[in-house]
Formats: C-alpha cells, structure tokens, sequence
C-alpha cells in the first residue's frame, strides 16, 4: 500500500475511533450505523445482465486506470515538491505551474468517468436498477457525512486536520 493512501486510512480509522469513543457522539453513531446497516442495499441486487456488467467493468476499470496513474504522477510531482521546499530559495511559482496540469488532467479525468457512468445508469438501467442505484449512492452520502462528522470531532480535538 502506498504511504499516501495508508496515512488516509489511517486517519479514517482515528477518527472514526475518536469519535466513537467520545461518549457524547458515541450513542448517535452507533445508531446511525445500525440504522445503515438495516437499510443496506448491495451492488448485487442491481441483477445486472451479462451486458451491463461488462460495460459498467469497463467503466470502472477504466477509472482505476486513470486513478493509478494520477497517482503515479502525483508521487513523483510531492518528491519534486519535496526537494524544491527544501530550498532556501524555493520557486513556488513553478510548483504551481508543475501542479496545474496534473489537478486539471485529474479533473477531466473525473468528469469524464462521472459523465459516463450517468450515461450508464439513464441509457442501461431500468427503472428498478436505476431506484437500487438512488439507494445505494444515498447509503454512500450518508457514509460520507459519517466521515465528515468524525474529520470534525477530530478537528475539534487535535486542532485544525
């Protein structure tokens, strides 16, 4: 596992105990967790046909492509920032010139995805794939606003993250 992405779960799995274990958020968590957990809905349930499946993998493979090589670049982009940092005439202009073609590539890269995979979900889904699929994007905002809250309890405990 890269440094980068191991430090993320590591700060996922901090906060997440952190905020557990604060007796004040603890009931409401646990809760919403077994709330969650009652209402789960898997990407199995979609029952997709043999030609949904190898469309949406391409999709989705296509993505991890592009993620793995973004963060290939990104790598080799924090070392060059490293060691222009560590100068004591460090040139920040050039750092954000070197950065702006990777954020803009990451971001064309994301649409993109995000274009086709809404393509995917209005051309290829029914309408009961397409209500599995509402459900399951509403289990992961409220995954994400779990996170959210847990990064600021963190905050509040340690500071600014």
């Amino acid at each position: 596992m890269k440094p980068i992405a191991l430090f993320r779960h590591m700060l996922i799995a901090t906060a997440l105990t952190a905020t557990m274990s604060t007796s004040a958020f603890a009931g409401d968590i646990r809760d919403r967790l077994q709330t969650a957990a009652a209402m789960r809905v898997s990407w199995q349930e979609l029952n997709l046909t043999a030609n949904q499946k190898a469309k949406l993998a391409g999709i989705f493979w296509d993505s991890k492509s592009e993620r793995d090589a973004f963060r290939d670049q990104m790598e080799d982009f924090l070392a060059t920032a490293q060691t222009e940092l560590a100068k004591d005439d460090a040139n920040l202009d050039a750092l954000a010139a070197l950065s702006e073609p990777l954020i803009n590539a990451r971001i064309s890269s994301g649409r993109s995805i995000r274009d086709r995979l809404i393509d995917f979900y209005n051309d290829d889904l029914d309408a009961q794939q397409q209500a599995t699929v509402r459900q399951i994007l509403l289990q992961r905002l409220d995954r994400l606003a779990e996170l959210s809250d847990a990064l600021e309890n963190l905050r509040t405990l340690f500071g600014s993250l």
